[in-house]
């Protein structure tokens, strides 16, 4: 109920309090060794030019579009649709987040009970069935209950992918390969996702969630049907 300002204020002020707390961290040693001639965002992009690897990026391309399709309008979806007033959207929306952290906790049970590869598809196959939700009861029992999947999604699409890509690189260009994933697939597919979103927007709310809910199942077929790699076996403990 208060001013919107109230908001900025304070995400100024934490925003300020974490880079006070970044001074505390330690000094990264660079590599002592590394091959002289190589650019190591060359390097990662031969390595996330790889079948398996752009197989997979594809993959989180297009679960990248829908969740950011999901981002940009379930705000909207809570006050238009589902009738919550303004002050409850992010309460609901960190029951999500409030979960996640039990999913974190479990991620290492996940993955080795169900691989890389079928813990990236149940999580993309819950994002799906959430939207699709969403999209076919349109309702705040309907956007509260499905914010108990949100912590498996972001294992799927946030945390299992860093770990694989760390495996695809040598220590000379790993960090130029989680750099330039985030730009080329995270980053720009979130931008192409917010923009095809919106003119999906133009038939009607709804019809996000459900186009939404289309990419995220494509994603998971990606996988299927084209994805035959794994975690090594000292990544995956």
């Amino acid at each position: 109920g208060g001013s919107l300002s109230w908001s900025l204020a304070l995400s100024g002020i934490f925003a300020l309090l974490g880079a006070v707390n970044a001074l505390r961290l330690p000094c990264a040693t660079p590599p002592a060794t590394g091959r002289v001639g190589h650019l190591p965002t060359a390097e990662a992009g031969r390595a996330l030019s790889r079948r398996p690897v752009l197989v997979f990026c594809i993959a989180i391309f297009l679960a990248s579009m829908a969740s950011a399709a999901f981002g940009a309008f379930f705000p909207l979806y809570l006050t238009d649709e589902a009738g919550v007033a303004p002050q409850w959207i992010a309460p609901i929306t960190n029951v999500g987040v409030f979960l996640e952290v039990f999913f974190m906790l479990s991620f290492g049970w996940f993955l080795k009970r169900l691989g890389f590869k079928k813990l990236v598809m149940a999580g993309m196959l819950c994002m799906a069935l959430r939207l699709a939700l969403l999209a076919i009861f349109p309702s705040a029992a309907t956007a509260v209950v499905t914010q108990a999947v949100h912590g498996m999604v972001v294992l799927a699409v946030m945390v299992a992918p860093v770990i694989y890509l760390n495996q695809q690189a040598d220590s000379h260009y790993r960090h130029s390969i989680q750099g330039l994933y985030t730009v080329a697939v995270i980053g720009t597919s979130r931008m192409a996702g917010s923009f095809a979103a919106g003119y999906v927007a133009k038939a009607s709310l709804l019809s996000v969630f459900a186009y939404a809910s289309v990419l995220m199942t494509l994603a998971a077929a990606v996988l299927l049907f084209a994805f035959h790699d794994e975690l090594a076996a000292q990544a995956a403990d």
